[in-house]
Parts: structure tokens; sequence; C-alpha cells
């Protein structure tokens, strides 16, 4: 409609493919092609940077419930993040990033160079953050065999936490 009314507008430094609406219509993500992504309130207009990809971001799909966004680069990552909190929880080296769950989104398909893979979503049923600050690149973590410790090394600090007891 050439009347329609405009209610907001935002300029992107770099080029966009695609636009994800958050279920709750609320909100969207606008993923760039310099590795941004970008959380937009479709009320105000107002555009905050969620994080970033190694390379040009590409891709961007809320899980049905909207709990949880997935966005893709032209690289090989692919970052799940906390719609509510809006943290990155964790990023895979898939090797594609166009990506759609099912409609009760326990599947995932990612459509690669030469195949489509397909995937199990597991939502989690409970979780637990850890404050401590082991620096940026956060990269390797491993439980002991009784389940009971919790290891993990960053740039700067190695914690190891006692998953048995409910605080730090």
């Amino acid at each position: 409609n050439p009347d329609a009314e405009k209610l907001a507008s935002n300029d992107l430094k770099d080029d966009v493919n695609v636009v994800a609406w958050h279920p709750n219509g609320r909100s969207l993500v606008v993923p760039d092609h310099g590795g941004a992504v970008h959380w937009v309130n479709a009320q105000s207009g107002e555009m905050e940077l969620l994080g970033r990809h190694q390379s040009r971001a590409g891709w961007a799909v809320f899980t049905p419930d909207g709990a949880y966004l997935f966005t893709g680069s032209w690289g090989p990552e692919v970052i799940c993040w906390d719609a509510q909190t809006k943290r990155r929880l964790f990023t895979a080296n898939l090797n594609a990033y166009v990506f759609q769950f099912s409609a009760d989104g326990r599947r995932w398909a990612l459509n690669g160079l030469t195949s489509v893979q397909l995937y199990a979503f597991e939502q989690r049923t409970a979780h637990r953050e850890f404050a401590e600050d082991l620096g940026m690149n956060v990269r390797w973590a491993a439980i002991s065999p009784n389940g009971r410790w919790l290891a993990s090394s960053g740039d700067k600090r190695i914690g190891v936490w006692d998953l048995s007891v409910g605080g730090p």
C-alpha cells in the first residue's frame, strides 16, 4: 500500500539478506553482512546489538515458542541465543547457515551446500548459570565421570564448580 504509514526506520552500514520476526510480533532480528546481529523493538524502532558472527551473518530464525534465536553466518558458524536474556548460549560449526524449525520446535533442518541435515532440538529443562568470568574465549569444559564436578577453561582463568550444591 503506497499510503502505509512508516512506523520506524533504521539505517544499517552493511547489507541485509533476511529479517526474523519474534513469534510475539513485538521485536525482530536483523543479521547483517558485517557479521552483526541486531535486535529491533518493533514498536519504537530502537535497535541494539546482540552480538557478532566471525563472518557475514546471513540468516536468523526463532524457535516456534520464541524462547531461542538461531543465527547463521556464511562461514560454518551457527549461534543459539536465549531470546529472553538476549545472551549467546552456544556456537556450533555446522558448515551451513540456512535452517528452519518444525512447527512443534522439536526438530530443525539445516540446508548445507550439498546436503540437508536434520537435528533434534531438545530444550533445557533446568540450567545453572556461572557468574565467574573466565575470559572471552571459553572453549573447553568437562564434567567428572561421577557428574559432581564441572571444569572449564577460558583465555584468562580456569574454573571448577561443585555441581552437587546449588550455589557458587
